[in-house]
């Protein structure tokens, strides 16, 4: 899709994903509050956590939370916490874009200030999710293993290291 943005989530910004958040992840909460006490709490356990939000003509249609495992070590490992599209923009590139552009920002804006490289991204999904695809896709992601009955049903992992990876990046 074209025309899209990349930013960092602003706090002002929390509602509208939070909207977004509440139809992607609809298990998740069990309060409409829940979505954004949830995403507000990620916001401010940065820079552990980086959520970057893309825009289309100004308008939120989608985001992204990543999240550091391990400590800030010098060989860093990602996790893609979190990825939700409106479901209007669904199918358009979105989801795409998000991965793609958002990994490359954390890489120049987090990574290589701090003289870190990335190792690898670890993805956790549901073993039925049509999104496994767009990991491989954008990420070179493989399954690794299977966790049972992890959120009541069974969660895939997925990793792509970063051999995989900046195949993938290169523009």
């Amino acid at each position: 899709m074209s025309n899209l943005t990349l930013e960092r989530l602003l706090e002002e910004d929390l509602r509208r994903v939070s909207e977004i958040h509440r139809v992607c992840f609809s298990s998740d909460s069990k309060m409409p509050g829940d979505s954004l006490i949830w995403l507000k709490s990620n916001l401010s356990a940065a820079p552990r956590f980086q959520y970057y939000v893309a825009k289309k003509e100004d308008q939120i249609v989608g985001y992204i939370l990543w999240m550091e495992l391990g400590g800030f070590r010098n060989d860093a490992v990602l996790e893609l916490e979190q990825i939700g599209v409106s479901p209007g923009y669904r199918s358009q590139g979105v989801g795409t874009f998000l991965i793609q552009e958002s990994l490359r920002e954390y890489i120049r804006t987090v990574l290589v200030p701090q003289e870190r490289k990335l190792k690898l991204v670890k993805i956790t999904t549901g073993t039925e999710n049509k999104a496994q695809e767009l990991y491989k896709k954008t990420l070179g992601a493989e399954p690794e293993c299977v966790i049972r009955d992890l959120f009541g049903s069974d969660e895939l992992v997925m990793l792509a290291r970063y051999e995989q990876i900046k195949n993938k990046l290169t523009p």
